[in-house]
């Protein structure tokens, strides 16, 4: 995940076990934030169980995070505008952990590089 900040950009790199629930929904609808997609893409991607997914996505679209949208026979999914105010709040968050005097916990799991270094 990437996240700018002044003339820094703050790469935040979770391990896939040292993701929390917060985490993995963030990463789910950041997955469907740009199009349509497919259950199996979203599994491939976030890398957890079908079964566990489900229940991912069954609560996303209960929230209204997220919305199923038909797709010939299959359903797709895609994030709502609800899901999308998530990950902004999601991402200021973040970036506002990266800031905290507190950096002990963050530093573990965050790169910090000059935004002219990402070319």
């Amino acid at each position: 995940m990437l996240l700018r900040r002044g003339g820094w950009s703050v790469i935040v790199q979770l391990k896939k076990r040292e993701r929390d629930s917060i985490d993995i929904v963030a990463e789910v609808l950041r997955l469907a934030s740009t199009e349509r997609v497919k259950k199996t893409s979203i599994l491939y991607e976030v890398g957890m169980s079908h079964k566990m997914l489900g229940k991912y996505l069954r609560f996303m679209i209960d929230a209204k995070l997220l919305e199923e949208v038909p797709f010939g026979d299959r359903v797709r999914y895609r994030t709502s505008d609800k899901g999308k105010h998530f990950l902004h709040l999601y991402h200021e968050m973040m970036a506002l952990l990266v800031l905290n005097d507190d950096r002990q916990m963050v530093l573990r799991k965050i790169q910090l590089l000059p935004n002219n270094s990402l070319r």
